[in-house]
This record gives structure tokens, sequence and C-alpha cells, in this order.
């Protein structure tokens, strides 16, 4: 989740502030916005880091729970986004990347 905090918790807004406008044209961006927002649109997030806390255009790197539930494990879960080797702390790796090899061929997502 690409959003600047204070502190630990912070409430998420229902508009992502942070993305650029070529973004907006990927397929299935809104989708996955939708599917972002009913998970954490509004409500109290808790963010856990790892070893970096931003990556190179200095956006914030966190995993984002929202009570127990981590949103990254949801949207991959459900096929918006994808595992890659630099955002997943190992801890998660494993699961998240089992989570995606059952999304896909259940066709969930785009």
């Amino acid at each position: 989740m690409l959003c600047p905090i204070a502190g630990s918790k912070r409430r998420i807004p229902q508009e992502p502030t942070h993305i650029g406008h070529w973004v907006s044209k990927v397929p299935g961006f809104r989708e996955a916005t939708q599917a972002n927002n009913l998970l954490v649109g509004g409500k109290e997030v808790r963010h856990e880091f790892g070893p970096r806390r931003t990556e190179k255009h200095d956006r914030l790197l966190a995993y984002v729970y929202v009570g127990r539930i981590l949103v990254q494990a949801e949207l991959v879960k459900q096929g918006w986004t994808v595992v890659t080797r630099a955002q997943s702390l190992p801890r998660y790796r494993e699961a998240l990347q089992k989570f995606q090899e059952e999304a896909k061929p259940a066709g969930r997502g785009s």
C-alpha cells in the first residue's frame, strides 16, 4: 500500500493519492482499486515493515493489516496483485506464492 503514514496506525482514504495517470489505464486497475477499497477504505490499518521502509521512488513498503486480515494476502487470493521477491518478507513469501498459484487456475482477478 503506497501511502504516507504518521505512526503505526492510519485510516486509509477511499481514493488512492499517489498513483500516476498511466496506472489507471492498466487492465483491471479499477477493479483492483475497488477490491482494495473494500478491504481498507476508511478503516484503521496497521503497518508491518520489512528491512526497507521505502523503495527507490521513496514509496512506502509495508504489509497492511485491517484487524487480523493481511490485505496483500487477500488481494493475491482474489487475483488482483502478484507476488514479487522484492516485496515479500521471507516469512510471508511461501503463503503468498501459494495463494497466487491457487488464484491463477481459478481465473480470479483480471
